[in-house]
């Protein structure tokens, strides 16, 4: 949510730099409909959204939750957007299968993505990486996977053979959001393990397993 809420700020910053008029007409693409991470997504890019609603600076012309989280049926939401409201000032996605989806859209209309409509997307996959290098992708966001995935196994493996258990309900890792100001410098913060992060949750294998 936390995560989603950021994505939505560095896109509203890049209106905010592009002078497009206001009220920005914005469309949301969610993800599969009911999944946890679609609905808290959604959410973010509400706590975002609806004080602009509120105060007359944006209007969400289309919101639509995707089955599959597909690349396919956000470009045929777009589309119909577009046809719609060829004034379209951006769209906020839920993950960037459906960003990318939507730049396709965008391009089919004889547009231009990332500066006649503005995108946001949500994973920092290669492709949306290079579509933000490219300026058809304003924003993504990377969520640090790989640390995700370590420290996940590593804290099973601490639990298994230490009884370990985490100080907190949740461990958080790194969430970077990507611009293509730092899209060249951003993918270093994603190496794991990251002990620097880890260590106010538990210990590395040496203080675990001393000799």
């Amino acid at each position: 949510m936390e995560a989603a809420a950021l994505e939505t700020e560095a896109l509203i910053k890049e209106l905010e730099k592009s002078g497009k008029p206001k009220p920005w007409k914005i469309a949301i693409n969610c993800g599969h409909p009911g999944a946890s991470s679609a609905e808290d997504r959604r959410t973010g890019h509400h706590l975002v959204l609806d004080p602009l609603v509120e105060k007359g600076d944006v209007i969400i012309v289309n919101e639509q939750y995707h089955e599959g989280w597909k690349r396919e049926l956000a470009r045929a939401t777009i589309e119909g957007v577009l046809a719609r409201h060829p004034d379209l000032a951006a769209v906020v996605c839920s993950n960037d299968d459906m960003a990318l989806g939507s730049i396709a859209a965008i391009e089919g209309a004889g547009l231009r993505p990332g500066v006649d409509v503005l995108v946001a997307g949500f994973d920092a996959i290669s492709e949306a990486v290079e579509a933000v290098r490219k300026g058809k992708l304003n924003v993504t966001i990377a969520q640090a996977a790989k640390i995700m995935g370590y420290w996940g196994v590593y804290s099973a493996f601490l639990h298994i053979n230490t009884g370990w258990m985490p100080p907190v309900e949740t461990i958080p890792a790194p969430v970077v959001v990507v611009t293509k100001e730092n899209v060249e410098t951003f993918a270093p913060l994603m190496e794991p393990p990251r002990w620097d992060l880890w260590k106010k949750y538990g210990p590395t294998l040496t203080e675990a397993f001393p000799k």
